[in-house]
C-alpha cells in the first residue's frame, strides 16, 4: 500500500467502520422502540448503502481516479445493509436495490466519458500508447487501468484503420516469419473450433460450449490483432532513444546512452542477463545494457532487463543508425555472434 493511497483508505475504513457501529449499536436496537419505525429504518438503510460508497468516492476513488473500484463498493454496501438490518425491516431496501443497476450504469458512463474526453487530449501517435495514457488519466495507473486499455487496444488493431509505420521506422514483420506460423495457427483453430464446439456441447451442453465459441474467438481477434499491430507497432530511433515495440506484446524505451554493444544474433542467447525478447520468431539483433530499463507488456506486466532482443527487416540500416547516435564503430560481436556497435553515445 503505497503512502498515498493509505491515508485515504484508512480514513474511509474508519468513517465506514463508525458508520456501522452506530447503525449496530444505537440504531437497530432502538428501532423496536419507535412507533413507526419505517422512516428510521429507511435512513439507516439510505446511510449504508448511499453513504458510504459516497465516503469511498470522495476519499478514494477521487484521489486515485479508479472509479470502476465504486462498483463493488456499492454492491458490498447493500449486502451490508441486509446484514445490519433486522429481517423484519429488509423491505426498505427494495427501492434502494431497484435504483442500484441505474447507478452502476452511470458510473460505467461517466467512465467513458471521460476516458473519451482523455483520450482525444492524449497527444500520441501510437494507438496502444494513446490508450494507455487516457486509461490512466481516468482510472490511475493500477492494472484495471492497463486491462481496459490493453483490451481496447486489441480491438482496434483488430478491427480498425492503422496508419503505416513513421518514415525511418525499422519494421521486422516480414522477415520474422511469424505470418506463415500464424496462418497454421489459423487453420488449427478454425478445425479445432468447429471440431471442438460440437464435442464440448454433446458432452457438456449447450452453455460450455458457447463459452468455448466465446474464447475461441476471442483467441483468434487477438492473433489478428497481433498480427496487424506488428506492421504498425515498429520499433523507431527518436534522437538518442530507441523506442521498441513488439505489436500488442512488448514496449521498451532504450536512450542510446545505456547501450553497452549491439550486435547481430547469429546463435542462441546466452542467460547471463535478464532479457526481454522483443520480436515473434529467432531475434537478429540483441542490445546490451550498461543498466537495467522497464519494459511493460500485456496487461501492465512489468519486467527489468539489460537485454533487448528485436528483428529488423533491414538489418544493415539498423545497425548503422543505432551505431550512429552512440557514434560508436563497428566491430566483431561479443559471443560469436557477428559485427556489434560498441562505445559511449553522441552527447
Amino acid at each position: 500500500m503505497t503512502a498515498r493511497l493509505g491515508r485515504p483508505l484508512v480514513a474511509f475504513g474508519l468513517l465506514a467502520s463508525a458508520v456501522y457501529v452506530a447503525a449496530v449499536l444505537v440504531v437497530v436496537p432502538a428501532l423496536p422502540t419507535v412507533p413507526d419505525a419505517g422512516p428510521l429504518a429507511f435512513g439507516l438503510a439510505v446511510d449504508l448503502v448511499i453513504l458510504v460508497p459516497v465516503l469511498f468516492a470522495m476519499l478514494v476513488a477521487r484521489r486515485t481516479r479508479q472509479w470502476l473500484t465504486l462498483v463493488p463498493v456499492v454492491v458490498l454496501s447493500v449486502r451490508g445493509a441486509w446484514w445490519v438490518l433486522p429481517e423484519a425491516y429488509r423491505g426498505v431496501l427494495d427501492p434502494l436495490v431497484a435504483v442500484l443497476p441505474i447507478a452502476i450504469v452511470g458510473v460505467l458512463v461517466g467512465v467513458a466519458a471521460a476516458f473519451v474526453r482523455a483520450l482525444r487530449r492524449a497527444d500520441l501517435d501510437d494507438v496502444s500508447d494513446r490508450f494507455q495514457a487516457a486509461a490512466t488519466r481516468v482510472l490511475g495507473a493500477g492494472r484495471g487501468a492497463h486491462a481496459l486499455a490493453s483490451e481496447l487496444a486489441m480491438v482496434r488493431y483488430a478491427l480498425g484503420p492503422l496508419a503505416p509505420p513513421a518514415e525511418g521506422a525499422f519494421p521486422f514483420r516480414r522477415s520474422s516469419g511469424y505470418g506463415s506460423v500464424l496462418a497454421g495457427i489459423g487453420v488449427a483453430a478454425a478445425l479445432e473450433l468447429v471440431g471442438g464446439h460440437l464435442l464440448i456441447q454433446h458432452i457438456w451442453g449447450g452453455t460450455a460450449a458457447l463459452v468455448h465459441l466465446a474464447l475461441s474467438l476471442y483467441g483468434i481477434l487477438w492473433l489478428a490483432a497481433d498480427w496487424r499491430a506488428m506492421g504498425a507497432r515498429v520499433t523507431t530511433l527518436d534522437g538518442n532513444t530507441l523506442r521498441v515495440r513488439c505489436g500488442l506484446r512488448w514496449r521498451v524505451d532504450v536512450p542510446a546512452g545505456i547501450i553497452e554493444t549491439v550486435y547481430h544474433v547469429r546463435r542462441d542467447l546466452p542467460k547471463d542477463r535478464p532479457t526481454v525478447v522483443a520480436t515473434p520468431g529467432t531475434p537478429r539483433f540483441a542490445l546490451d545494457l550498461r543498466q537495467p530499463v522497464i519494459a511493460v507488456g500485456p496487461y501492465g506486466i512489468r519486467r527489468e532487463v539489460t537485454r533487448v532482443a528485436l528483428s529488423a527487416d533491414d538489418p544493415d540500416r539498423f545497425l548503422k543508425e543505432i551505431a550512429e547516435a552512440m557514434d560508436a564503430p563497428l566491430a566483431p560481436g561479443p559471443h560469436d555472434s557477428g559485427a556489434q556497435a560498441s562505445g559511449r553515445p553522441r552527447s
